[in-house]
């Protein structure tokens, strides 16, 4: 434990350094790379040693190698479908000005439209939309989640209609995201603080969990992507879980 918070101490360090002198964007920047991965290994492999001793870690690995592999290489392959996916960011940023554009047309606002500056918003309230508020994010979240569904309820799910699941997930969470600037900005017209620090912080997740749900509920309903028989409606017993739910529901 001691190990792991003289680790912890080090990356905080180390994080306020890269980020206060920008080290990365300099010649020696993948020696301070590694030294953050390095240091990640430790806090991480001293944490695991602190809850449990080294032998039950080892036992796991050697009875789990397939989950164990899969673990790394799924991280790797995201971590690399992340870097190359900011190149949409440009083509993706455009449509998603013109789109949020359109709407507030649509809505009878007046707009103002900077596409090469990614600004868009009316005459009253403007944002500039940056790279995580362009629906990147949603779409690899929502494209993840929607391939683990298919995988693990492929034997309650109909094939291949339900494959237009996922590109029927990542235009709708586009479109949400849409929707959210729209709303940012209309919101920003009445009061920004309200917006900046309560809508904008809180309205992402919100509807991304709208799109998730959505289509797991739609999905299961539908005979054309779900192979079971909708049951019929009864009247519900009590559910022991709300109770457990309930602090984090009233924390939300």
């Amino acid at each position: 434990l001691a190990l792991h918070l003289a680790a912890d101490g080090c990356l905080i360090t180390w994080a306020n350094t890269i980020v206060l002198n920008k080290r990365l964007d300099s010649a020696d920047g993948p020696a301070w790379y590694f030294v953050g991965a390095g240091l990640s290994s430790v806090a991480l492999l001293s944490w695991f040693a602190a809850m449990l001793p080294a032998r039950p870690w080892l036992r796991w690995a050697r009875a789990n190698p397939v989950a164990l592999l899969g673990a790394v290489t799924v991280a790797i392959f995201a971590q690399i479908i992340g870097i190359y996916a900011r190149n949409l960011w440009t083509p993706l940023s455009a449509s998603t000005v013109w789109a949020v554009g359109l709407l507030l047309r649509m809505l009878g606002q007046t707009t103002v439209v900077e596409a090469g500056a990614a600004r868009v918003g009316t005459t009253h309230f403007a944002v500039t939309i940056a790279m995580g508020c362009s629906g990147l994010e949603g779409i690899g979240l929502i494209s993840v989640f929607v391939a683990g569904y298919l995988w693990f309820c492929r034997r309650e799910l109909r094939f291949p209609a339900s494959l237009i699941l996922l590109p029927a997930g990542v235009v709708s969470i586009w479109f949400l995201n849409v929707v959210r600037i729209a709303a940012l900005i209309l919101i920003g017209a009445w009061s920004e603080r309200v917006a900046v620090d309560g809508f904008h912080t809180v309205a992402g997740w919100l509807f991304y969990t709208v799109a998730a749900c959505g289509i797991v509920v739609v999905s299961r309903r539908s005979p054309i992507f779900s192979r079971t028989e909708p049951q019929p409606r009864r009247l519900a017993a009590p559910n022991p879980a709300s109770v457990y739910l309930a602090p984090m529901l009233t924390i939300l």
